[in-house]
C-alpha cells in the first residue's frame, strides 16, 4: 500500500519540481549535477538501486538539488527504503528549483527503462 502511495507521490513531486520558478544555476554546477543524474539514470536502468543511491549521495554532499533529492528518493522506493523515499520527496520539496535540465524528460527515460 505504501508504495503504492509513493508512486503516485513521485509524479507529483516531479511536475512540482520541474515548475518552479527560474532561476540561475552556475554552467559548471549544471554539468556537475547533470554528471551525478546520468550516472544514477545509467545505474538505475540497470537494476543498480543501491549504487544509484550512494552515486546520488555522493552528488547531494556537493549540491542540494531537488532533482538528486527525487531521483535517490525513487531508488529508495525500488529498495523497499520507504521512510528514506520519503524523506527526500520532503526534500526535494524544500529544494526545488529549476534547471537546465527538465525533471520530467528523466521521470520520462525511467518509464521506459524500469
Amino acid at each position: 500500500m505504501l508504495l503504492r502511495i509513493l508512486i503516485l507521490i513521485l509524479p507529483v513531486i516531479s511536475l512540482l519540481t520541474a515548475c518552479s520558478g527560474a532561476g540561475h544555476v552556475d554552467l559548471f554546477e549544471r554539468s556537475e549535477v547533470g554528471y551525478y543524474y546520468g550516472r544514477a539514470v545509467t545505474t538505475i536502468a540497470e537494476g543498480e538501486y543501491r549504487k544509484a543511491t550512494a552515486s546520488l549521495g555522493e552528488g547531494l554532499e556537493k549540491y542540494r538539488n531537488s532533482g538528486l533529492y527525487t531521483l535517490r528518493g525513487y531508488g529508495y522506493c525500488k529498495l523497499g527504503k520507504y521512510k528514506e523515499a520519503i524523506d527526500d520527496f520532503n526534500m526535494a520539496f524544500k529544494y526545488r528549483q529549476t534547471e537546465s535540465f527538465s525533471i520530467a524528460s528523466i521521470n520520462r527515460h525511467l518509464s521506459r527503462n524500469p
